[in-house]
C-alpha cells in the first residue's frame, strides 16, 4: 500500500491573481522522478491557497508525510497548518522546508515548534527524497540525512550540510511533466501566475538578504533548452505574469538570448504579456539594450537600479556593492529617454545609517532626475540573513517590533493566521525618534513626489535656489502643526495613526473598502486620499504655504489622473492606476490637455 504525501505552499491572492506553487511542484517532480519513491508514495494535493484549515486538514486523507514550504508571505499558517495536522494525524512525518527555517535552529526550537518533525535547509529536492527514503526503512534515522535537523524528542540531529546541486536541470521542471496542468480546469476563475528560474545562487552577500551568503555564492543554471521549453509551456497556458527568480536577472551573458527567444513568443503568441524580475546589482549596456527591447514588447514592469542606500558607513556595513552614483543621473536620464521606468529601492534604518544620511540620499536621486519610482521599504529582519544574526543585532543595536506583514496590495485573508514579520524601528545609529521622523520624510516624498502630487511645485521651488529637502521638511512641518481639519493635516494624522499601529506592532498598511479588498503601503493610501478629497483646498493650503503662482498650481492639479476618468469608480481607479500603474506612472495624465482623459489599459501585477 503506498504512503500519501501532501505538499504546501499556500499564497496571498492578489484578486484574481495567484502564484503556482513552484517550490513544492520542484519537490513532487523530483521526488517521482526516482522509481522508489514513486512506486512506495502517492501524491496528494499541492496546496496553494489559504483555505481555511481545518476544511484542508478534512480532507487530506491518511497523510504520511506533509511537505511545507515556507516563507515570510505564510509561515503563520504553515505553522498553523503543521499544528493541526499532528494534532489530527500524530504518526504522520511533518517536513518544513524553505527560507524561513533557519540554517541553524536555536536550542529551544523544538520546544516551540513540537509539532514539526524535520527541518530541511536550503535546496530541498534532494534532501526530501531521501527523508522519504529513510521513512521506508524499518528503521528510519531522517536525522542522518544531509540536509536536514530532525526533531529527536525535542532536540534535535543534523545530518550535516548537503552539497549544493551543480546541474539544476537533474531535477524535472513541474511545469514540463504537467504537475500544474489540471489546476486550469479546476481554478477557472484565477489567473495564474508562473514562477521561473534559469539559474541559482548570487554571488553578492548583502547583510539584509538571505540569496546568496556562504553557501549560494556560485551561479549553477539551468539549460537553455529547459528555460525555452518552460516559456513555451507559459505561453501554452496563457500565463499573464512569468515572475523570473534569478537573483540577478541579465547578468549572465546567455540571458540575452533567453529574453530575446522569450520577447519572440510573445511577438508569435501573446503570452507571457508581461516579465517581473529582480535585475543584476550593476548596470551595464545589455541590461539596457534589453530594457528597450522588452519595453518595445510591451512585457516589462520596470528596471531597477540598485542602491537601498548612499551612505558609504552603511554600504560597507552591509557588504552591498552598488552602482557609482556619480554617473546615477546619466543612467536615470538614458532610461527616460527611452521611455523605460525607471524605480529605485532604499530601505529603511539600514545598519549605520542616520536620519540625516537617509533623508540626503533620497534628495540626491531626486536631484538626479529620478521622480517616478522611488520606493522605501522597511527593513525586515530574515532569520538566514546576517541581520538575522543575534551578535550582529547586538552589535549595530538594532530594534525591531513584530507585527503584521505588509503584503501590499494583496487580498487580506478572511480569518486564519495572520503573517509576521520583524521590522527595524531603531539602530545605534538611528534611534526611535529619528525613525519616525525619517520614516515621515519618505512618507511624505513617496506620497507628494513620487505619485506626483507636488512634483512640480517641488522643482519650482529648487529653481529658486532651495532644495528637496527644505521643501518637503517644510511641507511636513506645517502638515504636523496645522489644523486637524485641514487637507495636509488630515492627510499627516491618517498617515502618523497607522504609523503609531506599526510600532505597536498591529500593522504598517491600510486597507480601506472605498478601494477594495487591498491593503496599501501608507504613500499609496495618501494618494488616493488626496485624489478622492478636496483636491483645491489642497492645493490652496500648499500654494499660500510655499507662496506658489496660481497657474503653477492649477497645472499640477490638472496634471493628475483623478477618479473622475473612471466616473469615480475608485475601487477600479485605484487597482489600475496606483496598483497596476504607479511603476508607469499613469497616476500623471499627459501634458497634452487634449489627450488629458485618456485612460490605458490595465496591467498586471
Amino acid at each position: 500500500m503506498t504512503a500519501r504525501v501532501y505538499l504546501a505552499q499556500p499564497n496571498h491572492q492578489y484578486g484574481r491573481n495567484v502564484f503556482l506553487p513552484y517550490s513544492v511542484g520542484l519537490l513532487r517532480a523530483f521526488s517521482e522522478s526516482i522509481p522508489d519513491i514513486a512506486a512506495a508514495y502517492e501524491f496528494g494535493e499541492m496546496l496553494f491557497l489559504r483555505d481555511p484549515i481545518d476544511e484542508v486538514v478534512a480532507r487530506w486523507r491518511d497523510p504520511a508525510v506533509v511537505g511545507l514550504s515556507v516563507y515570510i508571505w505564510n509561515e503563520q499558517y504553515q505553522m498553523a497548518l503543521a499544528r493541526a495536522i499532528k494534532a489530527a494525524h500524530p504518526d504522520c512525518l511533518v517536513v518544513a522546508g524553505g527560507p524561513q527555517v533557519p540554517a541553524k535552529p536555536p536550542a529551544d526550537f523544538f520546544a516551540r515548534y513540537p509539532f514539526l518533525d524535520v527541518l530541511v535547509h536550503y535546496e530541498g529536492e534532494h534532501t526530501f527524497a531521501e527523508i522519504l527514503r529513510e521513512r521506508l526503512k524499518p528503521e528510519p534515522d531522517v536525522g542522518a540525512v544531509a540536509g536536514a535537523t530532525a526533531n529527536v524528542r525535542g532536540g534535535a540531529k543534523a545530518g550535516g550540510v548537503r552539497d549544493r546541486t551543480r546541474t539544476p536541470d537533474q531535477i524535472p521542471s513541474p511545469y514540463l511533466v504537467g504537475l500544474f496542468d489540471s489546476f486550469f480546469e479546476r481554478y477557472p476563475d484565477l489567473d495564474f501566475h508562473a514562477t521561473s528560474e534559469t539559474h541559482r545562487g548570487c554571488p553578492f552577500v548583502c547583510h539584509f538578504c538571505d540569496w546568496g551568503g556562504a553557501v549560494y555564492t556560485k551561479v549553477n543554471k539551468f539549460s537553455d533548452s529547459r528555460v525555452k521549453a518552460e516559456y513555451d509551456w507559459a505561453a501554452g497556458r496563457h500565463i499573464e505574469l512569468l515572475y523570473n527568480a534569478d537573483a540577478n536577472f541579465m547578468m549572465l551573458p546567455r540571458d540575452r538570448e533567453l529574453t530575446d527567444y522569450l520577447m519572440a513568443l510573445k511577438a508569435r503568441t501573446g503570452w507571457p504579456k508581461q516579465i517581473r524580475a529582480a535585475w543584476a546589482k550593476v548596470a551595464s549596456d545589455r541590461i539596457f539594450d534589453v530594457a528597450v527591447q522588452l519595453h518595445a514588447s510591451g512585457m516589462d514592469k520596470g528596471v531597477t537600479l540598485a542602491l537601498q542606500s548612499l551612505n558609504p558607513h552603511t554600504l560597507e556595513a552591509i557588504e552591498r556593492a552598488n552602482i557609482k552614483f556619480d554617473s546615477f543621473g546619466d543612467l536615470v536620464g538614458r532610461y527616460q529617454n527611452a521611455g523605460i521606468p525607471v524605480y529605485v529601492e532604499f530601505i529603511l534604518a539600514l545598519p549605520e545609517e542616520t536620519y540625516d544620511t537617509f533623508c540626503d540620499g533620497l534628495c540626491r536621486v531626486l536631484e538626479a532626475g529620478l521622480d517616478d519610482g522611488l520606493n522605501v521599504y522597511l527593513c525586515m529582519i530574515l532569520p538566514n540573513s546576517e541581520m538575522g544574526d543575534p551578535a550582529y543585532r547586538e552589535r549595530h543595536g538594532i530594534q525591531v517590533v513584530r507585527g503584521p506583514l505588509l503584503q501590499q496590495h494583496s487580498t487580506p485573508a478572511a480569518g486564519g493566521p495572520v503573517e509576521e514579520s520583524e521590522v527595524v524601528v531603531a539602530t545605534r545609529t538611528m534611534p526611535a525618534w529619528d525613525f519616525a521622523q525619517a520614516f515621515t520624510f519618505a512618507w511624505a516624498v513617496q506620497a507628494f513626489h513620487g505619485m506626483g502630487l507636488t512634483r512640480n511645485l517641488a522643482r519650482w521651488w529648487v529653481s529658486r535656489g532651495g532644495t528637496y529637502r527644505d521643501f518637503y521638511g517644510k511641507l511636513l512641518a506645517s502638515a504636523r502643526a496645522g489644523h486637524p481639519k485641514a487637507p495636509l493635516g488630515q492627510l499627516y494624522s491618517k498617515m502618523r495613526r497607522q504609523f503609531d499601529l506599526g510600532l505597536q506592532g498591529k500593522g504598517w498598511g491600510r486597507v480601506d473598502p472605498r478601494y477594495g479588498d487591498i491593503l496599501w503601503p501608507l504613500e499609496e493610501a495618501t494618494f488616493l486620499d488626496a485624489v478622492s478629497g478636496d483636491l483645491g483646498a489642497l492645493y490652496r493650503e500648499i500654494g499660500e504655504l510655499f507662496d506658489a503662482p496660481k497657474s503653477l498650481l492649477e497645472a499640477e492639479q490638472r496634471g493628475l489622473r483623478t477618479p473622475d476618468t473612471y466616473a469615480g469608480n475608485l475601487t477600479r481607479y485605484a487597482q489600475e492606476i496606483v496598483w497596476y500603474g504607479r511603476k508607469g506612472g499613469k497616476f500623471r495624465v499627459s501634458r497634452d490637455l487634449a489627450t488629458a482623459q485618456r485612460v490605458e489599459p490595465a496591467g498586471v501585477y
